[in-house]
């Protein structure tokens, strides 16, 4: 019974971990996240009407990435990060895969605009690292955001690095817009003689995006035209960028481009509108062109810019710390280098014991079978040797040694010859083939000579016999037929051997004779 119980709990305990993980099952937040990627405004018009409360965790989760990346996606400020904290915590628990990595990437952008550099770096590079094996959109995201954490560092060679990447990635995935955006960041971060690589490519995707990137792609070759000095080219890029579209960054640029031709007035306008961006980078470089303006015509609009300037230099951190924050990236890759190096060997190992394991075990094996193979071969060679010992201890026939002499003998071959050809010998022939018996079996010689019973042609069939001539050869050698051979043989038996029997009986008994 006890056996009974120990068993069900094992089969509960397997049913339990491999029964499937909590999935959103919300209606609209599976359609939001279908569109999230490609039309955030979609995305957000089917989350729009719902609460943050749902019944199940899963859904929930959901509604945390999907609520704080459209918030990222149309610029708004994230203040608190506990809804995005959740839903990475769920997704950690529950699976993870894409919605975990978007869950790592949300709240890494978060951090990063909340001044929580080493966090958000922190996050984001695990988001990256878990993204390799996922899909090239989701990848972009996370470069592109990568890139942000960068520029806003000021880590100019890291986060040309991180937008290089993800224009590569846009390119995979064939968007435009995705190209046209990253195209723009990757000309901003470029030095001078680099934006060239880029200006066709951002021309030819200009009829393929939207209004809102086509401002951008155009404030961005305006900054090209700009810094080449091609002030007319500069200006219609520019007066373009900001018809289509406002545009802070156009707006700077063009401010610039009126400070080049002396209208001051027209430049502090523009520069006063690049104030409304959320780049600080754009703000920080109207500000630095406003403040000396107004340090002899309106002291405290200088004093209040100066002011406002300050405020956003606190907020970016010291040389010291920019390469704090790269040296900070760079351990996290090194990590991640050493963790599959040491996976690897750890899998090399492995592979290494369970080779040595197989390895052992066919040894082994190898080992036992030689064993039983050498006993066997011990013993065939024992049996192989008491049956030697056996053959030497017996004795052989005299008639083996007698045919053994007379193999090669060339009377005895004259004689099959003579029988093969139906030819009887000479007398001369049967003496000395009389006188060969006579040297090999003399006692067998002189027992047919010397017993008055026996006929000549009784003594050549005797001789013969001795001899092993077949029956048909010796009814030629002596002018008979077989049978009549074969009814001498009988009779000779009776006669010789006073015995009753066949011409084999006959045949035995002449051989066996000495």
């Amino acid at each position: 019974m006890n056996v009974k119980h120990l068993f069900l709990s094992f089969a509960a305990l397997w049913m339990a971990g491999c029964s499937p993980k909590e999935q959103p099952s919300h209606p609209l937040l599976l359609q939001a996240e279908r569109w999230v990627d490609e039309n955030c405004d979609s995305a957000y018009g089917y989350i729009y009407n719902l609460t943050d409360s749902f019944s199940q965790q899963a859904d929930q989760a959901l509604y945390g990435v999907l609520f704080t990346e459209i918030l990222h996606k149309m610029e708004i400020h994230v203040g608190n990060d506990s809804l995005i904290t959740a839903s990475e915590r769920f997704f950690s628990n529950n699976g993870k895969g894409r919605r975990w990595v978007k869950a790592m990437l949300h709240l890494g952008i978060t951090k990063s605009r909340n001044g929580e550099t080493e966090e958000a770096v922190e996050w984001l590079k695990k988001a990256e690292q878990e993204s390799l094996q996922l899909d090239d959109t989701l990848k972009y995201d996370v470069a592109l955001a990568l890139g942000d954490l960068n520029q806003q560092e000021n880590c100019q060679v890291l986060a040309k690095r991180c937008y290089q990447d993800a224009y590569l990635l846009a390119q995979q995935t064939g968007s435009f817009s995705r190209q046209a955006h990253s195209l723009c960041k990757l000309i901003r971060t470029s030095d001078k003689d680099s934006i060239p690589n880029y200006i066709d490519s951002s021309k030819k995707l200009l009829p393929r995006v939207d209004k809102t990137l086509q401002s951008e792609l155009l404030g961005c070759l305006g900054y090209w035209a700009l810094q080449k000095d091609l002030q007319d080219q500069a200006r219609q890029y520019l007066e373009k960028a900001i018809e289509l579209f406002p545009n802070d960054f156009a707006a700077l640029q063009l401010g610039n481009l009126f400070e080049k031709e002396g209208n001051i007035k027209k430049a502090c306008e523009l520069w006063f509108e690049a104030l409304n961006t959320n780049e600080d980078e754009v703000r920080m470089a109207a500000l630095e062109k406003l403040i000396p303006y107004y340090k002899n015509t309106e002291t405290w609009r200088a004093l209040d810019l100066s002011q406002l300037l300050n405020d956003l230099l606190k907020k970016h951190h010291s040389i010291d710390q920019t390469e704090h924050i790269a040296a900070l990236q760079e351990q996290f890759d090194q990590n991640i280098i050493h963790t599959k190096l040491l996976k690897r060997l750890a899998f090399t190992l492995c592979v290494i014991a369970f080779l040595a394991l197989v390895i052992l075990f066919f040894f082994g094996y190898h080992r036992k079978k030689m064993k039983q193979y050498n006993k066997v071969l011990s013993h065939i060679g024992n049996l192989q040797k008491q049956l030697a010992e056996q053959e030497k201890a017996k004795p052989l026939p005299k008639e083996w040694n007698l045919k053994e002499a007379l193999h090669e003998n060339n009377t005895v071959h004259r004689f099959h010859r003579l029988a093969d050809k139906g030819k009887e010998p000479q007398l001369d022939d049967w003496t000395e083939l009389s006188q060969i018996t006579e040297q090999y079996a003399p006692g067998f010689s002189r027992f047919i000579h010397q017993n008055g019973m026996l006929s000549e042609r009784d003594t050549h069939i005797c001789l013969l016999i001795k001899l092993h001539f077949q029956p048909s050869e010796i009814a030629v050698l002596i002018g008979s037929s077989p049978q009549t051979v074969t009814n001498s043989r009988v009779r000779l038996l009776r006669k010789i051997f006073g015995e009753q029997g066949g011409a084999k009986d006959f045949d035995e008994h002449i051989r066996e004779m000495e």
